[in-house]
Order: structure tokens, then sequence, then C-alpha cells
């Protein structure tokens, strides 16, 4: 409950500041279905609709679930600072001998954002901390992409690399040794390094409508594949929404 009044005070400073602000706005809200092919032994795939924004400003920023402010922006550099919402898609009671796990949820994070761009590539690097009391652990995000613009088409290749800590670890793969059943022993990963590939696209229907799509191969460290909650050796999401295009 804190953080979400955090969270809430955070979006409310931001709304207040942009009414204040010489600065126009522009930008598209809308929702998509993501779906995510579970590595979770015997849990099925799930899709949920998530909302999602997007605003180019010259204070804030907001980038799917990502919502921010500046501290430093030129040309080519930018330092920002926000947080970020982590919905839940996997359900993992889907298998019965998983249900003396505790369950999933949500997850708010505190984010430093750090991009810069260039003609030939975008740089992204992003720590963020989870500030919800789920796993209060850390995760380092570096990527780089290449958007390339034919029209109202945009296609958007990625390629990063994901660092996540042992608490974060923990709370998505690790078994205590308070719920190990005789299906699931007890088992603590280490940190991991998660390489992934990501092709993201948006066509624009008309001025205020498009679609947006997305693809993303994620390949498992050792450390989460030796878990006993996973049988599998890579994660894919899939995405596919609407998105209403405005200006302020």
């Amino acid at each position: 409950m804190k953080q979400l009044k955090v969270l809430i005070l955070f979006m409310m400073s931001i709304g207040l500041s942009l009414q204040a602000s010489e600065y126009k706005v522009k930008g598209a809200i809308g929702v998509a279905g993501e779906h995510i092919y579970s590595v979770y032994d015997g849990v099925d795939t799930a899709t949920k609709f998530i909302p999602m924004l997007f605003i180019q400003h010259e204070d804030f920023y907001a980038e799917g679930r990502r919502f921010g402010r500046y501290m430093y922006k030129d040309n080519c550099n930018a330092i920002g600072a926000g947080v970020s919402i982590e919905f839940t898609n996997l359900d993992r009671n889907d298998n019965e001998a998983l249900k003396v796990m505790n369950e999933l949820s949500g997850r708010v994070n505190a984010n430093l954002v750090l991009n810069r761009k260039s003609e030939f590539f975008e740089l992204l690097a992003l720590v963020d901390r989870d500030i919800s009391d789920r796993s209060k652990g850390w995760r380092i995000l570096t990527q780089v992409s290449k958007p390339m613009v034919f029209d109202k088409l945009t296609i958007e290749p990625k390629l990063g690399l994901l660092w996540s800590d042992e608490k974060t670890n923990a709370y998505l793969y690790g078994v205590s040794s308070q719920k190990a059943t005789s299906n699931y022993a007890s088992y603590s990963p280490d940190d991991s390094f998660e390489p992934y590939v990501e092709l993201n696209m948006r066509y624009r229907l008309t001025d205020l409508l498009g679609i947006i799509g997305a693809a993303k191969y994620k390949r498992l460290d050792d450390t989460v594949i030796d878990s006993p909650l996973v049988d599998q050796k890579e994660e894919i999401t899939l995405r596919l929404g609407f998105v209403f295009f405005f200006k302020l």
C-alpha cells in the first residue's frame, strides 16, 4: 500500500508539471495482449491485456509501463529516474504441485535510466530495484537497438543482456526449505546473465490509431534452468495491441 501511494503521488506530480509546462506533449496510449510461453513446469501459457503509455516531452518520459523524469537531456544523451510497473502474466497454480508455492504478484520498481542516441544505434542502460516488497531484488539491463522508419511502418530490432541478482531469482525460481515437496526440492539460485533478442513494430493506420507488436526471445541462465520449477531453456513473449496517438 505504501508503494502504491508513492506511485500515485509520483504520477500526480508529473500531471501537475505537465499542466504548468510550456512544452507540448505528444505520445500514445493503448492496450496490448501479451502472450508468454511459460518456463514453469506444468504451467500453461497465458495471455493478459496490459495498458501502455508512450510520451515524448522535454522533461518527462513514458515507455510502455515505465515512467519517469529526466535529470539531464540533450540531443544525444538522457538520464532519467522513475518507476516501472511489472504485471504478473503467469499463474503457477495451474500446476497442482506448485500450489504450495507462493504465487507471483505484480511489482513496482524504482528505475535509473541512461539513454544514448546516435545516427547508427540507440543504447539503453536500465538499473531497477523492486520497491513493492516482493523480491526486493536488483536488475541491470543493457540494450542496443536501431529504429527503422518506412513511411507508416516503424521496425526496431533490439539486442540486450539482463542481469538479475540472487533475490530476484529466488523470488521467481527458488524453492525455500519450508516450501519444498517431494516433487520440488529446495533450491537457491545464484545471480544470472540472460541475453535476449526482440523485434518491435508499429504501424500507423490513421493520424489517431496505430497497431503495435513485438516478439522477444530470451535465453535462460543455467542457474534458472537448474531450478526444479523450470522445464524450459528459453522464454518467448509475443505482444499485439492498439494505440491512440495524441498531442497536448
